[in-house]
């Protein structure tokens, strides 16, 4: 149950993502970049505990790895802005 939840909500941040970032092709501004970022935070995130909530060994890993990125992420956009 929770899987697909996490599921689903990696997905609409991706698609949010990916429509953002059609809308505000040539937009070159702070708040473009922040909302960017924090789009894909939020998808690396949500995929993250998706794959740690998963019972398969080589997808926890992973999720791990997600995890590790938006944590990178996180900082990362704390620090420039």
């Amino acid at each position: 149950m929770f899987i697909k939840i996490f599921n689903l909500l990696s997905i609409l941040s991706g698609l949010s993502l990916l429509i953002y970032s059609v809308y505000s092709w040539n937009d070159d501004s702070e708040n473009n970049h922040i909302t960017i970022q924090i789009l894909m935070l939020s998808m690396f995130l949500f995929g993250g505990i998706e794959n740690v909530i998963n019972k398969q060994r080589k997808m926890k890993s992973m999720g791990l790895l997600y995890l590790a990125a938006a944590i990178v992420g996180a900082l990362v956009l704390m620090y420039k802005y």
